[in-house]
């Protein structure tokens, strides 16, 4: 995940000892997202993914938190996860990875943001920055791209994992590799970092400006989307997200939408396919991705597999 990687900028860049890893999955922590209503596998986490000619394997929806109640997982879940023979991650984090994601986040040597996005845009990059205690110094070395997902993560969980939290999607990594449990990564982190840095630098500051808009209300809209996960109703998740899309321009919410969750979806179930054929794979993957037309139970169920609810 993108954002966890910013925990590993060089210390000497952060006022903290070190910055705090920042993990809200990609869908969950945009602007943006696709549109809500009743969607195909609206409710549930945990679905089970079968067909005659392979073992059962399960697709699970995650919350990229730290949070206590998040990571608390229900006994569906981790014994689920504990019988599994493999475990598929959006990405597998590992030093390389994050040093990898890290410098793709930092601008050039030479290059400040203050720069790019004007003093007006800047200074409230500086207002809201100052909400998670990071001067300017700090900022102005961070693409647009970057600080747009920055800017959508609640401060508070920024203060969870300052003070040492592991986000759900490192828990099941760390348990996998303490059983000794196969670990496979779906997407590359170049292709983590495409989805944003490839928008023109138009697209970007339009992405930079609705996030700062939406940052005051990110701490309810969070505990909203928490709430909503917890109950496993991701209807509820779409509907809370598409309110952080208001008042931007449809265009731009079309092609997010389209790159951030639809690709990637279709990306997610034709890589995914090996694991499934081999059976008793245990799959985690942001909780938006799994619900709708688009998402990755329809695309399963269209290729022949029978999806049911476990939890």
């Amino acid at each position: 995940m993108i954002l966890a990687s910013l925990r590993s900028l060089p210390v000497r860049l952060w006022r903290r000892p070190a910055l705090a890893g920042l993990a809200l999955l990609l869908s969950l922590a945009s602007p943006l997202t696709s549109a809500a209503g009743e969607r195909p596998f609206g409710e549930g986490l945990l679905w089970r993914v079968e067909r005659a000619d392979r073992a059962p394997s399960h697709v699970f929806g995650t919350m990229h938190t730290a949070d206590q109640q998040v990571v608390a997982l229900p006994r569906a879940v981790t014994d689920t996860l504990d019988g599994a023979e493999s475990v598929v991650l959006e990405i597998v984090m590992n030093e390389q990875v994050r040093g990898e994601l890290t410098q793709a986040m930092i601008l050039p040597e030479g290059s400040n943001l203050d720069a790019i996005v004007g003093p007006e845009r800047f200074k409230r990059v500086l207002n809201t920055g100052a909400r998670y205690g990071l001067p300017r110094e700090q900022l102005r070395i961070l693409k647009p791209w970057a600080l747009t997902m920055f800017f959508s993560l609640p401060p508070s969980e920024f203060q969870r994992q300052a003070a040492g939290g592991v986000p759900l999607d490192q828990v099941l990594q760390d348990s996998a590799r303490n059983r000794g449990t196969a670990l496979h990564a779906i997407e590359t982190p170049a292709e983590q970092v495409a989805i944003l840095a490839e928008l023109s630098e138009p697209e970007q500051l339009a992405l930079l400006d609705a996030a700062i808009d939406s940052n005051p209300r990110i701490e309810s809209i969070f505990e909203a989307m928490k709430t909503a996960y917890l109950n496993r109703d991701l209807n509820a998740l779409h509907r809370l997200a598409d309110e952080m899309s208001e008042g931007t321009d449809r265009d731009l919410q079309k092609l997010f939408i389209e790159r951030m969750v639809d690709t990637r979806n279709e990306r997610m179930v034709g890589r995914i396919a090996a694991r499934l054929a081999e059976g008793n794979a245990f799959v985690a993957v942001g909780a938006l991705h799994l619900s709708g037309e688009r998402g990755i139970l329809s695309l399963l169920e269209k290729q022949g597999y029978r999806v049911s609810r476990v939890y």
